[in-house]
């Protein structure tokens, strides 16, 4: 049985979650320079100021690799979901989540620190991904994200790897501080 394709919608997604992603990757390139010299690692949820790290291209660069690794999983499981409608949806969206979410930090990342541009894009943040979720359990409350499809191999293997990006990546800073 040959395997299902992918909706046309869930390719534009896709492709404009990693579209957005290599806006900010570029940005980040070229903004090089105007990066603050102490970097936010973790920003916590409650509010307390964040914990920084000097700046390099590890605490730079992990911006980009982890939304490289988070739209890489969201791809691969699209693409192992392909042909069941609601689970597709899911991961398309979840991969333009991730490449929203990786633009708005990385231009965060070249805003001056406490002005309203960085808080306006902290905001934006949060907010694609607390509407995500908002609709993830509306999906999972109508029933809609019952039954998730096998994963094939391969795919699984595409996660795994997304994911091993994205952990490094989020760790990193741990080990060049």
């Amino acid at each position: 049985m040959p395997a299902a394709k992918l909706d046309r919608t869930t390719v534009r997604l896709l492709a404009l979650a990693w579209v957005l992603t290599g806006i900010g990757a570029a940005a980040l390139v070229v903004g090089y320079a105007e990066v603050p010299d102490s970097v936010p690692l973790y920003r916590q949820p409650w509010g307390d100021a964040p914990i920084v790290g000097a700046k390099s291209i590890v605490t730079v660069g992990r911006f980009v690799t982890m939304g490289v690794g988070q739209v890489g999983a969201s791809t691969a499981m699209a693409f192992a979901a392909a042909g069941t409608e609601s689970w597709e949806r899911l991961w398309r969206w979840a991969a333009l989540t991730a490449g929203a979410k990786t633009l708005f930090e990385c231009a965060a990342l070249l805003a001056t620190p406490a002005s309203p541009i960085e808080t306006l894009l902290l905001v934006l943040t949060g907010a694609v991904v607390t509407l995500f979720l908002g609709c993830v359990t509306r999906w999972w409350w109508k029933g809609a994200l019952r039954s998730p499809p096998r994963v094939p191999f391969l795919h699984g293997l595409g996660v795994l790897a997304s994911l091993a990006v994205w952990a490094g990546s989020a760790i990193a800073p741990r080990f060049t501080l």
